[in-house]
C-alpha cells in the first residue's frame, strides 16, 4: 500500500499478489493463513478501511499499529516535492501518477528481493492486482 498527500488532496493505493500457492501457505501461521491465502481480498479490506476512517496522511501508520501482530507495513517517508500547477486538477493527475509510480517501484524491489532467495515463486509472481 501506498498514501500520497499534497495539500488537501489524498490518494492511496494498493498492489499485491492474487493468491498464495500451497508451499508459501504452509510456511505460515495457523491463524493468518487463511486471511492471507488471497493477498489482495484481504489487503483490500484494510485499503478501504483505512479510506473511510483515517485522515491524510496518517493511513499507513495507523495500519502498521491495526495490525502489528500480523502484518508489517514500513514506516511512512515524506518526500519534498517542488512544483507548480496551473490547476487544481493537476495537481490530482499529479497525485495519482506519483503515487502509482511509487508504489510499483516497491512492488518492483520487493520482488526482486523474493527472486534472490531459494525456492522463491517465479511465474506466480505475475498473479497480481492492483
Amino acid at each position: 500500500m501506498a498514501e500520497i498527500t499534497i495539500g488537501h488532496w489524498r490518494g492511496l493505493g494498493l498492489i499485491a499478489r492474487t493468491e498464495l500457492d500451497e508451499g508459501q501457505l504452509d510456511v505460515m501461521g495457523r491463524l493468518i493463513r487463511d486471511r492471507l491465502r488471497t493477498p489482495f481480498d484481504s489487503l483490500k479490506t484494510e485499503f478501504d478501511w483505512a479510506w473511510a476512517n483515517t485522515s491524510a496522511g496518517h493511513a499507513l501508520s495507523i495500519l502498521a499499529g491495526r495490525n502489528s501482530e500480523s502484518l508489517f507495513f514500513a514506516p511512512a517517508t515524506s518526500l519534498m516535492i517542488r512544483r507548480a500547477f496551473k490547476t487544481e486538477g493537476d495537481v490530482g493527475e499529479f497525485a495519482r501518477h506519483e503515487l502509482r509510480d511509487r508504489r510499483d517501484l516497491e512492488f518492483d524491489l520487493m520482488l526482486a528481493e523474493l527472486s534472490d532467495r531459494p525456492g522463491a515463486p517465479t511465474g506466480d509472481m505475475a498473479k497480481v492486482a492492483a
